[in-house]
């Protein structure tokens, strides 16, 4: 392991390492020694390398990761030195707390209903936030049924977003997120269990604070008194859904003018090495600030759409018509609620009734 620059004096020792061989998708893990060496013995194949630790420094809360992908053993009994160069962030502030895309089943029992979808935030910090130019995308591709081509050809220091990409409105200090204090954004902000819509298991979203909502989406529907996202790049589609078979959501805020940044061609681009004429918007890995990234089962994981030093291990997902959601873990600390952020999404969240459910 390589220490971080101007974190001299962090430890090395017992820092959890990962290897995923990226071919055949068998997981190997152990921790490091005092001198933050891990060993492994290990079949010949292509492997992904993650290490991963929650650290504190002075009063802040900070995780240690770092990642390498596509190394090559090439024989059983190989005998190489790789090193990890680790990087230091600071625990979120705002995170994804919840994220229901499962939907659930129409009366008959056997057809999913999947239009009641929805995203919870919530401010993790004892500081006031506010939501202003805070951007909400899901990262490509939409399916995981093999390495995408992102990840295979590139050094992801570019993430690419699927079909939509969508920003709180405001000149920065419009829509403030008190410490502790939930928001949810709807797919459809409509109550989906009312006579019209009559999906008896669905949930009353007519009452959400934000709806992923334009004109333009004519497959989309809003309440009066929910207020609506910025579409402020569209790819494809005229009705926004979250992939089924687990997506991956990011929350980034834009480190320049967000719609200077899209107006350059240069930025949105096809998946390199790939048949798809599909084009995706890239913004910087470095602007992301938190990531709920989800695969559709064990057998895809190696097949995540983000390296694992932006998220050490993907959740499975729940499955179609199961009405449950992903819900991150929190601890009572005193009078307020604190969120499990370990850049883990496998750890973090775990299934369970959605919060909305009545």
């Amino acid at each position: 392991m390589k220490k971080p620059s101007g974190y001299a004096d962090i430890s090395l020792a017992n820092i959890p390492v990962t290897l995923i061989n990226q071919s055949i998708g068998c997981v190997y893990t152990t921790t490091t020694d005092t001198n933050g060496l891990a060993l492994f013995e290990l079949t010949a194949g292509i492997y992904a390398i993650s290490a991963n630790q929650e650290t504190t420094t002075g009063n802040r809360d900070y995780i240690l990761s770092g990642s390498l992908s596509n190394i090559q053993f090439e024989a059983n009994g190989e005998e190489r030195s790789v090193e990890i160069p680790l990087e230091v962030s600071e625990r979120g502030r705002l995170l994804i707390s919840e994220i229901y895309f499962s939907g659930c089943l129409w009366p008959d029992g056997k057809n999913v209903y999947n239009k009641d979808q929805y995203l919870t935030l919530v401010n993790n910090s004892d500081d006031l936030i506010f939501l202003d130019g805070l951007c909400i995308a899901q990262a490509g591709p939409v399916s995981v049924t093999k390495p995408s081509g992102w990840m295979l050809h590139t050094d992801m220091k570019e993430i690419p977003l699927f079909m939509m990409c969508w920003e709180f409105p405001g000149t920065g200090t419009e829509y403030p997120i008190q410490p502790g204090e939930r928001q949810t954004i709807a797919i459809n902000a409509i109550n989906h269990t009312n006579s019209e819509v009559g999906v008896p298991a669905s949930l009353d979203l007519s009452s959400v604070e934000w709806a992923f909502w334009d004109p333009i989406l004519t497959g989309s529907q809003i309440s009066a008194g929910v207020k609506p996202l910025n579409l402020v790049w569209r790819g494809t589609g005229f009705s926004y859904l979250f992939s089924m078979n687990g997506p991956t959501i990011l929350l980034f805020r834009p480190k320049t003018d967000l719609r200077e940044w899209i107006a350059n061609p240069d930025h949105i681009q096809k998946e390199p090495e790939s048949f798809n004429t599909l084009k995706y918007l890239h913004i910087p890995a470095d602007w992301v600030q938190d990531i709920a990234n989800f695969v559709s089962s064990t057998s895809t994981v190696a097949y995540t759409r983000i390296p694992s030093s932006m998220d050490v291990s993907p959740g499975i997902a729940t499955s179609g018509g199961s009405g449950l959601a992903m819900r991150r873990k929190y601890e009572q600390e005193g009078k307020r609620f604190r969120w499990k952020d370990s850049n883990n999404t496998a750890e973090d969240f775990e299934k369970s009734p959605p919060s909305l459910k009545r």
